[in-house]
């Protein structure tokens, strides 16, 4: 029975420092605006850099950041902001490393560490990158762990946008280019209106959302762990891939069925479509366990 006792006074006293310690901590959150960043260990900085040569080539490579590709303002030169951050004791956590290359301009995002593995850091390292709508552009931005999002219009040469564990946005822009390429390994992709000769967009684990109208003369989605799928919006193009292997693929095509020589395959799953020989254009749709349904337009 006295253990019994010392038991429960322990456990309601136990109850009563942690209601104490949820009360002050809720205060204190109160007083910097509900900010977890105020109570991170690091500080951050905001850098700017504006282009002193005229610039036509962009590389990006970073390690942990959230990228931005904005329009610049009419008249303005293409810039990039990013955050560089420092532990409080002054040693540099990360920063971006810029140089031209000739006409290219060359970013590099690097971490580094204080030796103290459990830094409390709740900051998000963030470079956006603003484009003149004067001239065209070929872009490359790879990334090992942050998102991209893409807003605005933007007419370039090449655009090449891959991040390892991430998700792509471009929902909200219209790309007009020669090439376009978006590629997540551990994501989602979300893309807009496109115009370009070729279009591949691939989540390795994700899906694929098609939120505007795409114009290609090649086309090609993928998904692994993941769907394709559309949000009123139309594909227009002369080859066409759509590929998920645990997932449904749902497409609205431009034209109607009897312009597209299609190869359809499923290995365990259902299809509204079934193989043709003939036709201008070429689809090959295939899941290895979902449905396939693909409307088209002038049906």
């Amino acid at each position: 029975m006295k253990l019994r006792k010392i038991l429960n006074s322990t456990l309601i006293a136990g109850a009563v420092v942690l209601l104490v310690g949820v009360v002050v901590f809720t205060i204190a959150f109160a007083t910097t605006g509900f900010n977890l960043t105020s109570f991170s260990y690091v500080n951050v900085e905001e850098k700017t850099y504006v282009e002193t040569e005229t610039t036509t080539e962009l590389s990006l490579s970073a390690h942990v950041a959230n990228v931005y590709l904005y329009e610049a303002k009419p008249g303005q030169p293409l810039s990039v902001k990013y955050t560089r951050r420092k532990s409080r004791e002054g040693d540099l956590l990360n920063d971006v490393e810029i140089h031209n290359e000739g006409s290219a301009l060359v970013l590099t995002e690097r971490e580094y560490s204080d030796g103290r593995p459990f830094l409390l850091d709740v900051t998000n390292p963030q470079i956006t990158i603003y484009f003149p709508t004067d001239r065209t552009f070929d872009i490359e931005v790879y990334i090992d762990e942050g998102n991209i999002r893409v807003d605005g219009s933007h007419h370039m040469d090449t655009v090449v946008l891959n991040t390892k564990k991430g998700s792509l946005y471009t929902e909200k822009s219209k790309i007009t280019c020669d090439v376009l390429s978006l590629t997540s390994m551990s994501g989602g992709i979300n893309f807009g209106e496109a115009s370009a000769d070729q279009v591949t967009a691939s989540a390795t684990n994700g899906s694929v959302s098609i939120n505007g109208n795409v114009t290609a003369r090649q086309f090609s989605a993928s998904a692994d762990n993941g769907q394709i799928y559309y949000r009123s919006s139309v594909i227009d193009a002369d080859e066409i891939t759509l590929k998920s292997t645990r997932g449904n693929i749902k497409a609205k095509l431009r034209g109607k069925k009897e312009d597209f020589l299609t190869d359809v395959t499923v290995e365990s799953g259902r299809s509204n479509l079934s193989d043709r020989d003939t036709g201008d254009k070429v689809l090959n749709v295939s899941v290895s366990g979902g449905t396939i349904h693909i409307d088209f337009e002038e049906e």
